[in-house]
């Protein structure tokens, strides 16, 4: 016999994920406002931490999507797996 799906929880499960998405984009939309702000000011970059696919994932839709014209920060991306890639970021990013 196989149990019927919760409903309840499905809808509960929803509503978490859907705030969550909400304090996201209000978060991102206060740093690019610049009403989050680091010690050095407002911020320019952001660096993604990833093993694999999660780093590539992630760098592939940036070079694919982004402009560099006109998006609001300038990704960085260290995949564990590419140790060279690993000191070309982290060279790049501490003359920042």
């Amino acid at each position: 016999m196989v149990a019927e799906p919760d409903a309840g929880a499905n809808v509960r499960i929803r509503r978490e994920i859907e705030e969550a998405v909400l304090r996201i984009k209000d978060f991102a939309a206060k740093v690019h406002a610049g009403e989050i702000r680091g010690a050095g000011g407002t911020f320019k970059n952001y660096l993604l931490i990833g093993i694999g696919g999660s780093a590539l994932g992630p760098q592939f839709v940036a070079h694919a999507l982004g402009d560099p014209n006109t998006d609001k920060l300038t990704p960085f991306f260290l995949d564990n797996t590419d140790p060279d890639g690993m000191e070309r970021v982290l060279t790049t990013i501490a003359q920042t």
